[in-house]
């Protein structure tokens, strides 16, 4: 079976998505990450032209969708309602891979902190829906470390429980734990970092940055090492989903750009991963 690369579509604008996939398709690209509001109206049947392309060309398909919006509460049963859509809307098409959550977070006196029992709640709830279907279910970058792992640890029951581990995010992260932003990539602290998630990886995201900013930019065009990255990965037998997560304007790349950068991301992943 080939490598499954897709892309963020939510982070392009030109033309609509059906017209779209269909120019990533071109490229080479043989899945797609869809934001909760394109994935709605697809399974709610209100886009049937994204459907005819996604069954033409048996795309598989993630959906990437938010827990809560920061600072607000977690709404179980309006997620849940979402949920059970896709995942009747993969029972009849069978292109479900993942649908995977940003972590909610509220503020308090002390900052941002994760809603974790909400989360554990809604995603155990997910869990228990979608056992056997052949999806995988689970939230970006959290949990990691020890503390983390074991307010989760109800939902590792589940084996099509896992991460998402966002490789941009994990560049700047390192880089700030050890005020190391001008240096070159610290490989090292990379592994660790990959070491201490005790789970499936579901998906990754791909795309670099500076160290010191969320850019999405190219594979290329950043301090993160992602070649580095990929053989770290390999040796912890990752073998998932890849989606570039390119945002041209983030990165100062106009659409056109863009357009040409995300072909250009799709070459350069696959020949690291």
């Amino acid at each position: 079976m080939a490598k499954l690369i897709g892309i963020a579509t939510w982070n392009f604008s030109e033309g609509n998505l059906a017209d779209r996939i269909e120019r990533f398709i071109g490229m080479g690209y043989n899945a797609i990450s869809l934001s909760a509001r394109d994935a709605k109206a697809l399974c709610a049947g209100q886009t049937p032209d994204v459907e005819e392309v996604i069954a033409r060309h048996a795309l598989a398909v993630a959906i990437h969708a938010g827990l809560a919006p920061t600072k607000e509460p977690v709404q179980t049963g309006e997620l849940l309602d979402d949920f059970n859509l896709f995942a009747s809307w993969h029972a009849r098409t069978n292109s479900l891979v993942t649908i995977i959550y940003d972590a909610a977070k509220l503020k308090t006196d002390s900052g941002l902190v994760f809603q974790t029992e909400a989360m554990v709640n809604t995603v155990g709830q997910m869990l228990r829906i979608s056992e056997g279907l052949g999806f995988t279910v689970g939230v970006e970058d959290w949990p990691r470390g020890d503390e983390q792992f074991d307010d989760a640890e109800a939902l590792r029951r589940y084996p099509h429980y896992g991460i998402l581990i966002d490789l941009g995010h994990l560049n700047f992260r390192v880089r700030k734990s050890l005020n190391y932003f001008d240096m070159p990539f610290p490989v090292e602290a990379a592994r660790q970092y990959l070491d201490e998630i005790y789970l499936p990886v579901n998906e990754l995201h791909i795309h670099n940055n500076d160290g010191k900013a969320d850019l999405h930019a190219p594979p290329d065009a950043g301090t993160s090492d992602l070649m580095a990255l990929a053989r770290l990965l390999k040796e912890k037998g990752v073998d998932c989903l890849s989606t570039i997560e390119l945002v041209p304007a983030w990165c100062g790349l106009s659409m056109q750009e863009g357009f040409a950068a995300a072909s250009d991301a799709l070459n350069y992943w696959s020949e690291a991963f």
